[in-house]
């Protein structure tokens, strides 16, 4: 949250667990790329990235779970 957005997006997990975080554009290329050790909470800069769609991939380690979303950069 918050999506659409400008600047930043933030990311909570329910859990602190290890977790990677991939960002790719509307061609499939990956253009960010994260891993996040313990952590509750995770903002990402998304100020550099240019006004379009992107799909935000967060695997979550101690599941092995994958969860998509769409985000949309003004």
């Amino acid at each position: 949250y918050p999506n659409p957005t400008s600047n930043f997006i933030s990311i909570s997990f329910q859990n602190k667990q290890n977790s990677e975080i991939f960002i790719y554009d509307v061609l499939g290329n990956e253009v960010y790329y994260q891993k996040a050790n313990n952590e509750e909470f995770l903002n990402i800069d998304l100020s550099l990235f240019y006004q379009g769609s992107y799909i935000l991939k967060t695997i979550l380690d101690k599941n092995q779970i994958s969860l998509y979303t769409k985000i949309i950069k003004l």
